[in-house]
This record gives structure tokens, C-alpha cells and sequence, in this order.
């Protein structure tokens, strides 16, 4: 079924749609695999996205079904987390979000996006490998990506890799 839809920049009025993205996204994993399946990215983090120009949402009509949020750590942009709605998935809308972040990175002549996800679930590591991503050894992790797996594993997710896709 198509969808049409439009991914623009964030506003304040999209903040509280985004959980409600974010819990629905969250059901698509298995019961062992997201350690609080209805925690969701802080109010402070999405604020801090949306001063930066940081956090897109994915619209169909009047309803918000998809965002990405994306951090900048020098040269760096960091997609903290992408996600779309379950009712909506398989639609393109994941692939045109991460576009959208990899043309912000683009702009902002950064060096390359990151991100860490799920090493083995077919819509984590596969669909960004399929858009250009690529597995980072954990000798090539780096000192910063390493501490947020880190921090991954201590909050409960296992099987998390390291992924970049060079920019410039």
C-alpha cells in the first residue's frame, strides 16, 4: 500500500507524538531484546535536537509516523535513533530519514554519520549496511563510540555493533 508522506525539520508542536512513535516502533522487537520497551528518548534530548536542527519527522496527513534524532560530536553526526511506526513500516519512510540525516551531515561538511543498533535483527544492521553503512571492527570502534555501547550494554542491550557510512 503507498503511502505518501513528507520528512521535514522538527518543530515544538511534534515533541509529544514522538513516544507515542517511539513505544509503537518498540513492539516490532523481540520481548528480550529492549530492556523497558516503553522508555523513550528524554524531553531534553529531543529539545536539544530541535535547537540544533537535528530531529526530522517523517508526516503522513496530520499524523507524525517517524522521526529521526541525530547528535554532532566534532566532525561527526551521530543518529542517536530513528524509528517509524509499525502501521506505517516497510514504506520507505526509514530509508528517506536516514537520507535526510545523511544530507544534513552533507551540509554541515561532517566527515561521516554513525550509529550503533542491533547487530542481527534484519531492520537494524542489515538496512544500513544496504544503505552504505558499514560495521566498524572494535579495534575501529573509537574511544567515543565505544562508550556508548558501553553504556548500551550496562542499560541491557546485547548485540549491539558499531556502524559508520563516511561522508567526506
Amino acid at each position: 500500500m503507498a503511502t505518501t508522506f513528507d520528512i521535514r525539520l522538527g518543530r515544538e508542536e511534534d515533541l509529544a507524538a514522538i513516544p507515542v512513535v517511539e513505544i509503537a516502533a518498540a513492539k516490532l522487537f523481540p520481548a528480550d531484546r529492549l530492556p523497558d520497551p516503553e522508555e523513550t528518548l528524554s524531553y531534553q534530548a529531543l529539545v536539544a535536537a530541535l535547537d540544533n536542527g537535528l530531529l526530522w519527522v517523517a508526516q503522513s496527513g496530520t499524523l507524525t509516523v517517524g522521526f529521526a534524532v541525530a547528535t554532532t560530536i566534532g566532525d561527526i553526526l551521530h543518529l542517536e535513533e530513528i524509528a517509524v511506526s509499525p502501521d506505517f513500516g516497510r514504506r520507505g519512510i526509514g530509508t528517506a530519514l536516514l537520507q535526510r540525516v545523511s544530507d544534513e551531515a552533507q551540509k554541515r561538511k561532517l566527515a561521516s554519520v554513525t550509529l550503533t543498533t542491533f547487530e542481527d535483527l534484519p531492520w537494524n544492521a542489515l538496512f544500513y549496511e544496504r544503505e552504505g553503512f558499514q560495521k566498524l571492527s572494535p579495534e575501529k570502534t573509537g574511544e567515543r563510540l565505544q562508550y556508548i555501547l558501553d553504556a548500551e550494554q550496562r542499560a541491557g542491550l546485547i548485540g549491539r555493533v558499531a556502524m559508520v557510512l563516511p561522508i567526506i
